[in-house]
């Protein structure tokens, strides 16, 4: 992702028309309500941003960089009209990156409950965080040595600074939130298993298999699935 130009996010919040109806929201995957958090940002109340942003999407910092804007709430901005559509995505991640290396995450009054994550992507580090907050016992298994999943592994460094990865993985230990990596579900510990183990299990795999094309040759040693190759 290109610098960020604070000069140019502040042009941009005040051209934001902070819409009622926020087309850019409603097209987010997660419902940022981007026109609040534009006008908070507009009156220089950047930690009151960062606390609502953070608290509905943990991996603000990661998405403003790799999410697919350009095709969600970029391309619903209703200035799109005057081929002029408000960079959301470049406030973002000032706000998050600020914010995120203070953020801490605070675990609430115990329950005596345990929860079992699959996949330390960012589904799986986000509910961990969720669920710590509430007070569960967090264990998060996966199949690789260090958390972080698609993010670590999947998107090559050039396009996402490991530093943003490095500080969810320290915010999961000093959550209290364990991760038992190197872990394959099925090989090492059965399903069946972590129910015996856990309250609850949620599976947040992800898409670590390549989508195959069906076409012929497709299984030939010399072909490259683009996620291995990454």
């Amino acid at each position: 992702m290109e610098k960020i130009d604070i000069n140019a996010n502040k042009s941009e919040s005040a051209r934001c028309l902070k819409c009622r109806n926020a087309r850019c929201s409603a097209a987010c995957p997660v419902h940022t309500d981007i026109p609040a958090l534009m006008a908070l940002y507009l009156q220089d109340r950047k930690d009151e941003a960062a606390d609502i942003l953070l608290k509905n999407n943990p991996m603000a910092a990661i998405s403003s960089r790799v999410c697919d804007w350009s095709r969600v709430c970029l391309s619903r901005c209703i200035l799109n009209a005057r081929q002029a559509p408000v960079n959301w995505h470049s406030v973002e991640a000032e706000i998050s990156e600020e914010a995120l290396f203070k953020m801490r995450i605070v675990p609430g009054n115990a329950t005596g409950k345990s929860v079992g994550i699959v996949g330390a992507g960012p589904a799986g580090i986000s509910a961990a965080f969720w669920l710590r907050e509430a007070g569960h016992d967090v264990v998060i298994y996966d199949i690789y040595e260090r958390p972080g999943g698609v993010l670590r592994y999947g998107i090559p460094e050039f396009r996402l600074d490991r530093k943003y990865i490095d500080r969810y993985e320290v915010m999961l230990g000093e959550a209290g939130i364990t991760f038992q990596g190197n872990t394959y579900i099925g090989r090492d510990i059965t399903l069946r298993e972590l129910r015996d183990k856990h309250d609850a299990v949620l599976i947040a795999a992800g898409a670590g298999i390549p989508r195959k094309l069906d076409v012929p040759s497709e299984e030939d040693a010399n072909v490259i699935y683009a996620l291995d190759y990454l």
